[in-house]
């Protein structure tokens, strides 16, 4: 990257708090990969004016790492830092790179939706596993970064038909298997992938690389895509990786994976987010196949949902799954709402 003079291409942000347990550790791991990173301790000597060479390190680097902890949100600082961050984002310029401390996205959710939205790098991965991640961001053609991996896999299954696809899929050593299919989930959040006819093969990759395994590596499969789907937001793909759940949740392996991760509450979510008549029919499958693993509570949040989103009551590929979800909650949801929900359905 061709730099002016003085300018930087990382600025971490942090808490004091996390600077031992990860701050340092990120950032002499940046700069052993040859990134130019502003950090406070390398660049503050005595008697400079604090406030001052931040605002300096803020306005000249490219990139903020922002490590979002609980101690993260209570400072002053850290907070003034992270909003210089985003009023620098315009035209779809990303300039944000959130790493998750001790945190998970329910609490940044309730900290700050926008950033809970945004695909994040966990602490809890390793630091080389965060360098990695950010370097595939801003150095999208660097090799061996997720994004040459994600063009290697894409080339490798490009014009593939699916028996051709499985073939390969069954054949290759499950560590390295999984290690990409890792990769390839990093590279739909990072780059925002969306499932245009180009890229439709590594979201069948997605399913494929599932139910072409023995039953115990394709729950660990599976266990790495619901797990990550939960920590991330990928706008253009969602709707896209919900199907591939539907399909996947009605083997037994998957139910288990639901039911050991308590996950169901996030299908059930979706559910209730559902904004389209499509989405509704995806997401009421889903709880279909699920539905012998839902809490009385989860069941009496879906008949809410029922008969207030209007995006679900009206959709007509969905009517008949939704009926068979208000038979299944026969005596387990208070017979008044369920009789509402069905007057809803029509």
């Amino acid at each position: 990257m061709q730099e002016k003079e003085g300018s930087r291409e990382l600025f971490i942000s942090y808490s004091t708090e996390d600077k031992e347990s990860i701050a340092r550790p990120v950032a002499n791991a940046l700069v052993r990969q040859d990134f130019s990173v502003w950090f406070d301790e390398f660049e503050l000597k005595i008697g400079d004016s604090i406030r001052e060479s931040i605002d300096k390190g803020l306005s000249q680097s490219s990139y903020g790492v922002v490590i979002l902890s609980p101690s993260y949100f209570e400072r002053y600082w850290t907070m003034a830092e992270l909003n210089a961050l985003a009023a620098r984002e315009s035209n779809g310029k990303k300039v944000i790179l959130p790493v998750w401390h001790n945190v998970d996205k329910d609490y940044v959710l309730k900290k700050s939706p926008l950033l809970a939205d945004r695909f994040a790098a966990r602490s809890s991965d390793g630091v080389e596993n965060i360098v990695r991640m950010i370097s595939a961001k801003i150095r999208k053609d660097a090799p061996g970064t997720v994004m040459a991996e994600m063009e290697g896999i894409l080339s490798a299954l490009e014009n593939k038909k699916i028996e051709e696809m499985k073939q390969v899929i069954s054949q290759e050593d499950f560590a390295k298997l999984r290690k990409e299919y890792r990769n390839v989930l990093c590279g739909i959040g990072f780059f925002d992938i969306s499932p245009t006819p180009s890229n439709i093969n590594i979201f069948r990759y997605l399913r494929e690389a599932i139910v072409n395994r023995p039953e115990n590596e394709a729950k660990a499969l599976f266990e790495v895509l619901l797990e990550w789907y939960v920590e991330t937001t990928t706008p253009f793909s969602n709707e896209m990786l919900l199907e591939i759940f539907s399909g996947l949740v009605k083997l037994p392996f998957a139910k288990d994976a639901v039911r050991e991760k308590k996950f169901s509450k996030l299908f059930v979510t979706e559910f209730g987010k559902s904004h389209n008549w499509d989405r509704a029919l995806i997401t009421t499958q889903i709880l279909v196949n699920i539905q012998s693993l839902l809490s009385k509570s989860e069941k009496a949040r879906i008949v809410e949902y029922i008969i207030s989103n209007d995006q679900i009551y009206s959709s007509y590929a969905a009517k008949g799954y939704l009926q068979k979800l208000l038979d299944y909650f026969e005596g387990d949801v208070d017979p008044g709402r369920l009789d509402s929900a069905r007057k809803s359905l029509g």
